[in-house]
């Protein structure tokens, strides 16, 4: 299991993994250190349009969490460190959104909620 919080993206939107690319020189140290893990919980914050407003502020967006992790092969992406002032409404439509996605599997942090790492 690796743990992401409080962490912006290592490229721009228009670059690297996010853009469809190779991944930049900090992405693929990023990439190596977490392939093998069974599940990646990386800090999402932002949706995509609130991160272009916030470049710069610590925290990242659900396609660049999915990018990395499909680059590392990492089965499963937990999204977390929900922003503070997002709704329940937002975070379904946020889980809505992903719920169907494979490689990897993506479900949101949830107060009291779990991953079994086991099996």
């Amino acid at each position: 299991m690796a743990y992401f919080t409080d962490t912006s993206p290592f490229a721009r939107p228009d670059e690297g993994l996010a853009a469809g690319r190779e991944p930049s020189g900090d992405e693929r140290r990023i990439v190596e250190a977490v392939r093998g893990v069974e599940v990646l919980v990386y800090d999402t914050m932002f949706t995509f349009d609130q991160y272009i407003e916030k470049m710069g502020w610590g925290h990242s967006y659900p396609e660049y969490a999915v990018a990395l992790a499909r680059a590392a092969e990492v089965p499963h992406l937990v999204l977390f460190h929900h922003a503070p002032g997002a709704t329940d409404a937002e975070l379904e439509a946020i889980a809505a959104r992903w719920a169907d996605h494979a490689a990897p599997a993506v479900s949101l942090a949830r107060e009291g909620g779990g991953v079994d790492l086991e099996g």
